[in-house]
């Protein structure tokens, strides 16, 4: 049939069939669909480009097998995969065959000619820098209008064509331009209005790698680290409100940044850090924030945010990149939360208490979604979603598992009874089909997840409590921690023990968990360590990771490259999974003071206010009045909120202050600052409001 087609409409002759294939590489290859102005814009950008193809002529006759031939807004794409199958098979297509050439390159160059052009200094015309991105009412409609869906395109995906191209010289220099500018600035300005702004965690090591072994592109080499330290930093912020992309991440960057210092030159009147500014990045990061040992930790499914449970009765979700804390803590469990863990799409919380009862949340407002869930008669222990997020399944000190229908609430069926003592772990195999279960009966035990029925027998080989299971990616195996000091490896669907248990441990294996591509298993243990195994042949691999006191939790990232754990010691910690070494140093709590708001005696703001962050007044923030404009009370007007937010009245955010220099942070409501050569802020000069954009200073 498409050799019909294509035979009665496509010229026979080279030129015909040529323009064609170069039209098809891009539809087929290129990684989202776009429509055909977009598609011809891009190829305006192609190289060599002396007679570019208009791809509607091309298209004309294409409805058939094509989406988007018919209007300027629906994008291309086949109607069905064998179109593109057909297209790509040579031996069924001889005449019509399309490779792929130089498509990513010509994609490559395309994408970053595209984002020089287009890309530009508040993009969306944010009119304030006071207001959330959440609370611009139209920014949706801002971002169609103003961000064309080829910029879209090029800002999310030239790294993946880059990827895919050998070296080139013409290409790096096309980097360059927006790189070692301060376009990389719009570049994550407007993948911050898409909220696509971790895109910068892939496309920045993905270049790096491209570059890597050019000596003459150490500078370029340079920036694309420091944009990895200045996302992970702000990025939070920037996401939050994305004028503070400038008024705060600038500002705030170290001495050494190099984004900070080729970008600088170009910015005026922003916070000026009068003493005690950082020189580098800080080495790390390290979440604080619960007053009682860390439980239970795991990432979210898009490896962006950690959760983590604790015995201070709370649940607290984490900025995976910057360390921040994200929102208040999640309240409302009246003793240990022992267990937590996202839904699969990331958009829920499940946790499991010493109150005997599970509770759901909002994972983006933090508010808890219907009652608790209750049937268990003691302490829950653990709690998983299954695969599809329709069932958690839940453990309990009460010998049993309970499965629970996510959206309503109710048990399902009877609880599942087989162990003779407390169920430390529960999880659900990656099809859904099964559940693993862990318990201090030295035991564990496989359950049909749609029956409730125990398969075979206990699987028997711990000399002591089973504190944690898991399934590996593939569902063939299972390993288990415990209170023997060991690890042991099990065939899922026989029970039986694969090789020798992996001792290392000097006491208790706490916590288990496979990488996703399941060739390494991490272990946690009271012994104040993480070891990393080889699960094929059982050997450690590397040192321990040292640095914790008892590891209660481990898991590791959805692309495996970091471990979270969970300490005894009140903390989070985040480890590279491929050499152990920490991804952070602790932040120390209010051991000094810098920072201050102050107001004049008399307390009418309207006259004598004084926003001062610094013991000199001639620092205080410029156009004071403008932060209180329409405000009657005027009193306790600012706050620092412990994300970090300096936050004027009606919760007008002012500036956002990094983790690394909480240390210094002061209530707002201290009026002294002692003693001088702490974080000393000169805001005299400082834009805010519906000023803001004047920071740029232009061409």
């Amino acid at each position: 049939m498409y050799n019909s087609v294509l035979d009665e409409n496509i010229h026979d002759s080279p030129r015909a069939r040529a323009r064609f294939q170069s039209v098809m590489r891009q539809i087929l290859w290129t990684a989202q669909s776009l429509p055909i102005p977009s598609l011809n814009l891009m190829r305006q950008h192609f190289e060599p480009n002396d007679n570019p193809v208009d791809v509607r002529n091309i298209l004309d006759f294409m409805g058939a097998l094509l989406s988007g031939v018919t209007d300027d807004v629906t994008p291309v794409r086949p109607l069905h995969s064998s179109f593109y199958d057909f297209l790509t098979d040579a031996s069924r297509n001889g005449y019509f065959y399309v490779d792929k050439m130089q498509t990513h390159l010509d994609l490559a160059l395309a994408s970053i000619r595209v984002m020089r052009k287009e890309l530009q200094f508040n993009v969306c015309g944010l009119e304030s820098s006071y207001i959330r991105n959440s609370e611009v009412k139209d920014l949706d409609q801002r971002v169609m209008k103003f961000v064309s869906p080829h910029l879209s395109y090029a800002c999310r995906y030239w790294s993946h064509h880059v990827q895919e191209t050998v070296f080139n010289d013409v290409l790096v220099e096309e980097l360059k331009t927006i790189f070692q500018t301060e376009y990389i600035l719009f570049w994550m300005e407007v993948l911050s209005v898409l909220k696509s702004l971790n895109t910068v965690y892939t496309a920045m090591p993905t270049l790096m790698e491209w570059i890597a072994g050019q000596e003459e592109h150490q500078t370029l080499h340079a920036i694309l680290r420091d944009a990895i330290e200045f996302v992970r930093t702000f990025g939070g912020a920037i996401s939050m409100s994305t004028p503070h992309l400038y008024l705060s991440a600038l500002a705030f960057s170290p001495m050494r940044s190099a984004i900070l210092k080729q970008a600088m030159h170009k910015f005026r009147r922003l916070p000026i850090v009068v003493t005690g500014k950082q020189e580098n990045w800080p080495t790390g990061l390290h979440c604080r924030g619960h007053t009682a040992s860390v439980a239970s930790v795991t990432f979210s499914p898009d490896g962006g945010q950690i959760i983590s449970g604790s015995e201070d009765k709370t649940i607290r979700v984490w900025d995976a990149h910057s360390g921040s804390q994200i929102g208040g803590p999640l309240e409302g469990h009246t003793d240990i939360v022992w267990s937590v863990a996202f839904s699969p799409d990331g958009g829920w919380i499940v946790s499991g208490s010493e109150d005997k009862t599970i509770r759901l949340w909002d994972a983006q407002t933090g508010s808890q979604i219907g009652t608790p869930f209750e049937g268990h008669t003691d302490s829950v222990g653990s709690v998983a979603f299954s695969p599809d997020g329709r069932w958690i399944v839940s453990g309990s000190e009460d010998m049993t598992i309970i499965i629970w229908d996510a959206h309503t609430g109710s048990q399902i069926g009877s609880p599942l009874k087989g162990h003779t003592d407390t169920v430390g772990s529960v999880a659900f195999s990656p099809d859904g089909r099964w559940i693993v279960s862990g318990s201090n009966d030295m035991t564990i035990i496989i359950w049909d997840a749609y029956t409730g029925s125990q398969i075979g027998k206990p699987f028997k080989g711990h000399t002591d409590a089973v504190w944690s299971v898991a399934f590996s990616p593939d569902g063939r195996w299972i390993v288990s921690g415990s209170e023997d000091m060991t690890v042991i490896i099990w065939d899922a669907h026989s029970g039986s023990q694969i090789g020798s248990p992996l001792e290392g441990h000097i006491d208790i294996v706490w916590s288990v968990a496979f990488s996703p591509d399941g060739r390494c298993i991490a272990s946690g243990s009271r012994d104040q360590t993480i070891r990393i195994w080889d699960a094929q042949t059982g050997s450690q691999i590397g040192s321990p990771f040292d640095g914790n006191t008892g590891v209660l939790s481990v898991a590791f990232s959805p692309d495996g490259r970091w471990i979270v754990s969970g300490s005894d010691d009140k903390t989070i910690r985040l480890w590279d999974a491929h050499d152990g070494s920490q991804i952070g140093d602790p932040y120390e709590g209010h051991t000094g003071c810098v920072m201050s708001v102050a107001f004049s005696p008399d307390d009418d703001p309207t006259t004598h206010c004084l926003i001062c962050f610094s013991p000199v007044t001639s620092h205080s923030l410029c156009n004071v009045l403008q932060l209180y404009d329409g405000v009657d009370d005027q009193k306790n007007l600012i706050k620092v909120d412990f994300n970090g937010w300096i936050i004027g009245p009606e919760g007008r955010l002012l500036l956002w202050i990094p983790s690394y220099y909480h240390a210094f942070l002061y209530s707002p409501k201290n009026a002294l600052v002692i003693p001088r050569g702490g974080l000393e802020l000169d805001l005299n000069m400082m834009v805010h409001g519906d000023i803001w954009q004047d920071c740029y200073a232009g061409e």
